[in-house]
C-alpha cells in the first residue's frame, strides 16, 4: 500500500509558501476581517481553514489510520460513517456502558501524549 511521503524541507515549503499558514504577526490589525492570519479569520461568521492544494488526495480504496485525541476518535467516526477503511476505529468501545448519560465513549482510546503516539508508530510498523 503506498504512503505519502515529504522530507522536512519540503513540509517547511508548504508552510512558507502557505499564505494562510499563520496564527498572528506582530503589528497585524486582528479586526481585519480580510487578513489572512488564521486569528482575523476566526472573525468570520464560519471559520473555513485555508489548505493549499499540495496534491495530496484520499481515496476510497485508501486505508486510514487516525492518531491523537477524542478529535482523531471524531475523525474516525466521520470516515468510517462516510465509508472509508479506518485501520484504527476500536468500534468495540461502543458497546462501553458509561455512567454518565450523554458522554461518549470516544474517550477510552485517546492516544495523546508524543510517547505513546510514537510506541503506537513504531508498533505497528514493525514486521513482527
Amino acid at each position: 500500500m503506498p504512503t505519502y511521503e515529504h522530507d522536512g524541507g519540503e513540509a517547511t515549503r508548504f508552510l512558507v509558501n502557505n499564505e494562510h499558514g499563520r496564527w498572528y504577526k506582530i503589528g497585524i490589525d486582528v479586526d481585519d476581517q480580510a487578513g489572512n492570519f488564521a486569528v482575523q479569520r476566526l472573525k468570520h461568521r464560519l471559520f473555513e481553514p485555508a489548505i493549499p492544494d499540495s496534491g495530496f488526495r484520499i481515496d476510497r480504496d485508501d486505508a486510514l489510520f487516525a492518531i491523537g485525541s477524542c478529535f482523531a476518535r471524531g475523525i474516525e467516526k466521520a470516515m468510517v460513517g462516510a465509508g472509508f477503511d479506518v485501520r484504527s476505529a476500536a468500534l468495540e468501545f461502543d458497546d462501553f456502558e458509561l455512567r454518565v448519560e450523554g458522554v461518549t465513549g470516544l474517550g477510552f482510546m485517546n492516544k495523546y501524549t508524543t510517547h505513546s503516539i510514537r510506541a503506537e508508530i513504531e508498533w505497528a510498523l514493525d514486521p513482527q
